[in-house]
């Protein structure tokens, strides 16, 4: 079967569009960044807020300024 162009013997056209005739592929990498933890005693008044309202959860809070604990 005759090859269409932008395609390798081996591989598709999303391969040769990623990595040419490379059999290696390049991966988009999400990095994120967060705290190792949320229950730290040092942090209520520095971190959280001095009085926290009845219902308050330390992970809860965090979450609205990083995407991953």
């Amino acid at each position: 079967m005759a090859r269409k162009p932008g395609q390798d013997a081996g591989g598709s056209r999303a391969e040769a569009a990623i990595g040419g005739d490379c059999a290696c592929w390049r991966v988009a990498v999400m990095i994120r960044i967060g705290p190792a933890g949320w229950s730290y005693k040092d942090w209520e008044g520095i971190v959280y807020p001095p009085n926290p309202p009845k219902g308050f959860h330390d992970a809860t809070y965090l979450a609205q300024f990083f995407d991953t604990i």
